[in-house]
């Protein structure tokens, strides 16, 4: 594993030499990385590996069931030896022809294997977070394909030239890092660095729509980053989703996977009885994208809705035990930085004070998945509050804003005083 910090060093030093701008790598050079890379996956993987038992994947009859497009591309890590063959060639209409030094990577030869290796995902959950190659095998049988080439080689337009260099002007990303590493038709997936090269970012374009996530360097885990937007349907139609992941194979190769679903199954259809018909208050008039239920509050639910606003893609927090209180965010601030809303027990009257612990935090935060799960925090020592809903400390004083915004004063309690 990767476990001293000249290591990492070296690794970050050796991957902005292979993929940034004017990039190359001798051929020992290119030995040392895919070493240092596969030290990444292995620090991650071998617990989970020794307790899993690695099942053969053969090929079965060939299925191709028509489910929902996605792409892969594998980058083979930079030129030399180990990556002479470049990136990989797969569709579903045939086997693989990913590169492989030692032979080991080979469950993308079997697309008809799916249904075996849903039943192996099944019963050995552990297999999830470390058999990205597993992942790829599935994705081939639900017609994902794999580039033909590097991603440096992606054609941009002149459009998306512009946008690469947007990304550099505004977005604080490392020199000579960003590449685009995987497209599929108007959908394309930036790969970049920021704080030299500390911090790994995706970042997906499709049509005017995007979305960017980021992860430090030593948090990366074979599933762990992903990037994810909606794009409004055109009339009736129901909106897409899209999202791209950064995924890395046990041999430690680089996966980027783009796929797409749309919204046309009924959303109301998870809800029962007063939550269906407050669902449908929810959806009515705005153009939703999703809506679930994360918790309860007073014993009625909290609810987080994305939805289109004209704008962009926002993200909001309704709590109904706190008679509606909502905050909303853009949908990228909010998968970054959480959605929080705040309510008193007590009654808001501008310019009034309140009693700090009759203060409730809601707060909404996302696994690495982006899987959302919510905290309600009852606890006045460690909250302050604002507004639009942002975390705010300003001593011992704390603010919580009115209707209109106006600042209400937050008394905290003495010290034998019982929230």
């Amino acid at each position: 594993m990767v476990s001293s910090k000249s290591e990492q060093a070296e690794l970050r030093e050796l991957q902005r030499k292979a993929y940034g701008r004017d990039g190359g790598l001798t051929d020992a050079e290119a030995r040392r990385l895919r070493e240092l890379e596969r030290a990444v996956v292995a620090s991650v993987s071998a617990a989970s590996v020794a307790s899993v038992p690695v099942l053969p994947v053969a090929p079965l009859a060939p299925e191709r069931p028509p489910a929902d497009r996605g792409t892969v591309a594998v980058d083979a890590g930079g030129p030399g030896p180990d990556a002479a063959a470049g990136w990989a060639t797969v569709s579903d209409e045939g086997g693989s022809a990913t590169p492989s030094d030692d032979g080991g990577d080979t469950a993308a030869d079997a697309p008809g294997g799916v249904a075996r290796l849903r039943a192996l995902l099944r019963g050995h959950g552990g297999v999830i977070t470390v058999a990205a190659v597993l992942l790829l095998a599935i994705g081939i049988g639900a017609g994902w394909a794999l580039f033909g080439s590097r991603g440096d080689d992606i054609p941009l337009t002149e459009a998306q030239q512009q946008r690469k260099l947007e990304l550099y002007e505004k977005g604080g990303y490392d020199e000579g890092s960003v590449r685009a590493v995987g497209q599929d038709d108007d959908a394309l997936v930036w790969y970049g660095t920021k704080s030299d090269g500390a911090d790994i970012c995706l970042v997906l374009d499709v049509a005017k729509q995007s979305g960017e996530n980021c992860q430090p360097f030593d948090d990366l885990t074979t599933f762990s980053l992903s990037a994810m937007t909606m794009v409004p349907g055109e009339g009736d139609e129901a909106p897409t989703g899209v999202m791209a992941y950064l995924m890395y194979s046990t041999a430690g190769v680089p996966l980027v996977s783009i796929q797409r679903w749309d919204q046309s199954y009924g959303v109301l259809e998870q809800f029962a009885g007063a939550e269906r018909a407050r669902a449908q208050e929810l959806m009515d008039g705005d153009e939703a994208m999703n809506l679930a239920v994360v918790g309860y509050f007073r014993e009625r639910p909290v609810w987080l809705i994305d939805r289109w606003n004209g704008n962009g893609s926002e993200t909001c927090l309704i709590v109904d035990g706190a008679e509606g209180r909502s905050t909303c965010r853009p949908n990228e601030d909010a998968l970054s930085d959480g959605i929080a809303v705040y309510v008193s027990d007590d009654e808001v009257v501008p310019g009034g004070e309140l009693d700090a612990s009759a203060i409730w935090s809601l707060e909404v935060e996302y696994t690495p998945s982006q899987t959302p799960y919510l905290t309600i925090i009852h606890d006045p020592e460690s909250i302050s509050v604002s507004t639009d809903g942002e975390m705010r400390l300003d001593g011992s004083r704390l603010e919580l804003g009115g209707e209109y915004g106006d600042p209400i004063e937050v008394v905290p309690p003495s010290t034998d005083s019982k929230g």
